[in-house]
């Protein structure tokens, strides 16, 4: 072990020479390398500002492209007119040469009442107020124009945004429909599906019911017949006419309709059969095991203060019962 250490201090003694070495080889490199770095630095500032250069150039570069292009369009079209008037001119001009020879067929040319001052005088009056209208205006003619093909290039945008905003509410406005539309039909089904379900589940107890929806005042009426009522008369009772058994009954029709229309996953009652008769109970506990047993993925918690040796236990029920309550306890065992 004394030699293995002995070598290894002569292995580090050997590298810190030579770290030593490469150290004092690297410190030319890092001077010259924190001067190449400062050099990208100054080019990096030199381009930066260069590129600040060219954005605040670029506006004014654009707006004198704009103007050019404006410029050439209206020389463009002034040449036209220029053209056009020149061949008018010449119209004229030949028309004027041959009325003056048919002219002096009668008589002898007659002079211009007008002097050449007088015609320079009404010239410059007709600039002068030109010029007085282009202070009056702000701006010169060729200006406004500028102005004018500006506003009117707005214009045409909004017209387009506008247009283009119209479109899309509209669309909004058919999504919508489509949704409400579909969610109506969707509310239809849930309501269709529970009176149909309402009426399946009176029909185990022999009674006979319907569920009223009124979705506009967002009410639910309840209509039942019971056997008896249906030996005697023909209406409907309301649901507060209803013996306690009967209302339970109903509730329980109820309950298991809504649940298989609207597809709750975990499905409680608590003490729903104490008002009930021993024949309500059973048919009710043997229609719910039913109900519960075709539902798929479903939990049903049933609460109860009756005794439950009479229902039948199988894979999917349990009866969890507990202990029952300490009269006079004041205090918790915890």
């Amino acid at each position: 072990m004394e030699r293995n250490k002995a070598s290894i201090l002569d292995q580090f003694r050997d590298l810190q020479e030579r770290k030593v070495a490469i150290n004092a080889e690297q410190t030319p490199l890092m001077h010259d390398k924190e001067a190449v770095q400062a050099q990208i630095n100054k080019h990096e500032e030199e381009v930066q500002a260069i590129k600040n250069e060219i954005e605040e150039l670029a506006g004014p570069r654009v707006k004198a492209q704009n103007e050019v292009k404006f410029y050439e369009k209206k020389l463009k079209d002034e040449q036209t007119k220029v053209d056009e008037l020149d061949v008018i001119a010449k119209e004229l001009q030949q028309e004027f040469e041959e009325w003056t020879a048919k002219a002096e067929q009668y008589c002898e040319r007659v002079e211009n009442p007008r002097n050449p001052d007088e015609v320079e005088r009404a010239v410059k009056s007709t600039q002068k107020a030109l010029q007085d209208r282009e202070r009056e205006a702000g701006a010169t003619v060729e200006d406004l124009q500028l102005a004018l093909l500006r506003a009117t290039t707005n214009y045409e945008t909004a017209q387009k945004d506008l247009k283009e905003m119209v479109q899309l509410n509209n669309m909004l406005k058919r999504s919508l429909q489509q949704r409400l539309g579909r969610w109506y039909d969707f509310r239809r089904h849930i309501a269709l599906r529970t009176k149909l379900q309402f009426t399946y589940h009176l029909s185990v107890r022999g009674y006979f019911g319907k569920v009223l929806f009124d979705h506009t005042n967002e009410t639910l009426q309840l209509k039942v017949q019971t056997d008896d009522a249906a030996a005697t008369q023909s209406m409907d009772k309301d649901p507060r006419s209803l013996s306690g058994g009967e209302k339970s009954f109903s509730t329980i029709c109820l309950l298991l309709s809504l649940w298989e229309a609207i597809g709750c996953p975990i499905r409680c009652l608590d003490e729903f059969d104490v008002f009930m008769d021993a024949v309500n109970r059973r048919i009710s506990m043997k229609m719910m095991i039913e109900t519960a047993n075709s539902s798929d993925s479903k939990q049903y918690i049933l609460i109860t203060p009756q005794d439950m040796s009479t229902v039948a236990l199988g894979p999917t029920v349990r009866v969890n019962r507990m202990p029952d309550p300490e009269r006079g306890q004041t205090t918790l065992p915890l």
